[in-house]
């Protein structure tokens, strides 16, 4: 079960109270929800693995490395070029170097299709995280 709530990742929607809300398990008679934020880390599974590995906002987290294969075949170096890039954007110095909250740099499109996104979807993902970044939460 937590191998699958790790592949489907965040599907679903946003984590609110709303137990319709999220990807939902019904297999034990009630519905258990599978969102990441509920989820631990354990020796098998870091729910933090995405987010260490291409990081460029300021957090406790620790850069984390691609695993092998997840670059598409020869483009390994210049997927760790990126990364390289938006791991020293996590560690600056953020008086000299202001990211506002919802913006993406570059290198994340760039480094996207190397791990086997789909270029025609990156214009509809850079809106759909620029608008989840911009959602005021009312709770």
């Amino acid at each position: 079960m937590r191998k699958l709530t790790f592949l489907l990742g965040e599907a679903g929607g946003k984590t609110s109270a709303n137990p319709k809300d999220g990807p939902l398990w019904f297999g034990s008679g009630e519905a258990i929800r599978l969102d990441w934020p509920l989820q631990v880390n354990d020796s098998e599974l870091d729910f933090t693995a995405p987010f260490r590995q291409v990081r460029w906002m300021q957090d406790l987290l620790k850069p984390m490395s691609l695993p092998v294969g997840a670059v598409t075949s020869g483009q390994h170096e210049r997927a760790l070029q990126y990364i390289q890039v938006l791991h020293s954007f996590a560690d600056r110095d953020i008086q000299g170097l202001i990211i506002p909250y919802g913006i993406m740099p570059l290198h994340v499109s760039k480094l996207l299709p190397l791990l086997g996104w789909y270029t025609g979807m990156l214009k509809s993902f850079h809106l759909k995280f620029t608008k989840a970044q911009l959602t005021i939460n009312m709770t």
